[in-house]
């Protein structure tokens, strides 16, 4: 495990995806409606492009994890978003991930 700072935060990695990762400058943002979430994440243009990309979905994408579709999401587990190590983390469906998200960051009873 190995651990990278990004502002006030550590964040915890896999040996394997650090030299991925630790080159880029991240920068954090937070989700209001989730009690202060942070979201870890760079801007890179690809193709003429400008594209975010988090910090959890690209631990996930090859060639250590899973291609992602467009319709997919990456979840936290138990350890919460500064534990970015892939036992961690779970790729399942943005509906899915949606209830999911709902029922832990909100008072409602479903």
């Amino acid at each position: 495990m190995k651990i990278l700072k990004i502002k006030q935060h550590d964040v915890l990695l896999d040996d394997d995806i650090w030299l991925r990762v630790c080159k880029y400058r991240w920068q954090i943002r937070t989700a209001k409606n989730m009690n202060d979430y942070p979201y870890f994440y760079i801007q890179k243009t690809i193709n003429n492009i400008r594209k975010t990309i988090y910090l959890h979905r690209l631990v996930m994408m090859p060639p250590f994890g899973l291609e992602l579709r467009s319709d997919q999401e990456v979840h936290h587990g138990e350890n919460g978003p500064l534990d970015n190590q892939r036992s961690n983390l779970t790729v399942m469906l943005k509906s899915e991930h949606a209830k999911l998200s709902l029922k832990q960051y909100s008072d409602c009873p479903f």
